[in-house]
């Protein structure tokens, strides 16, 4: 009876003590790191963004980049894109030269690829940050090229003339966190740009009629391009 009552007397003591100890409240201080077991890593330490250029879009190419941040300092932007429509890229430049004046107009479809490493001077992750960079882009297209010859009355016109071009820019820009898994950029920068495209400029007098006309032989010309961007991006993390 002895052992009962002392085995009784310890079992209430043991239910008194688990009974004194504090326990936390659903909006106590215990339980206010419990958001990070709901965080599922989308935001916290993502390195991958797809990013739609609205600029590209605004020049008649669409397509889609993808960038990866290696580090904190530096991150590298890749894509490619398809003109699917007239945009503003080289179709208001004009080459005058003493005899004639020529255009590159009409762009009929082409490819676009884009190289972008970047040099981030803020932000920790990859969807928040200011940054420097090297954009890098290679047209590939197909253009018309109008001849104004100042002795012909009417402009001679090249359809469909295959062209390359290269451009390069210092830019500056920054992209911000706007909800769960999405950025806006903004961007802007300045450089140089450099192509070449096979025209006919010749002009040849025809030993029968004594009238100019414009010869068959091709050439290589090239040409140069001051590059001013300002673009807007919307992005996803991954």
């Amino acid at each position: 009876m002895q052992r009962f009552l002392v085995l009784v007397v310890m079992l209430i003591s043991s239910v008194s003590v688990y009974a004194q100890k504090p326990k936390p409240k659903s909006d106590g201080a215990d339980n206010k790191d419990l958001s990070k077991y709901l965080d599922d890593g989308r935001i916290g330490n993502v390195s991958n963004l797809v990013r739609f250029r609205v600029g590209r879009a605004f020049s008649g190419y669409l397509g889609l980049s993808y960038e990866r941040k290696f580090s904190r300092k530096f991150g590298l932007e890749g894509g490619a894109y398809y003109k699917v429509f007239k945009g503003n890229y080289v179709e208001s430049e004009s080459f005058p030269s003493i005899a004639y004046e020529q255009k590159l107009g009409s762009i009929n479809g082409g490819t676009n690829f884009l190289i972008y490493p970047k040099l981030y001077i803020s932000g920790k992750k990859i969807n928040t940050g200011y940054f420097y960079g090297l954009r890098v882009l290679n047209f590939n297209y197909k253009a018309d090229v109008v001849n104004n010859f100042y002795t012909m009355p009417n402009p001679i016109i090249q359809k469909d003339v295959k062209a390359t071009a290269t451009t390069l820019a210092i830019t500056c820009g920054s992209h911000q966190h706007i909800a769960s898994r999405f950025i806006f950029g903004l961007e802007m920068g300045y450089g140089l740009g450099w192509g070449t495209y096979k025209d006919l400029k010749y002009l040849q007098t025809d030993s029968s009629t004594g009238n100019q006309v414009l010869s068959s032989k091709g050439e290589d010309t090239k040409f140069s391009i001051d590059v001013f961007t300002i673009d807007i991006s919307l992005g996803m993390l991954f």
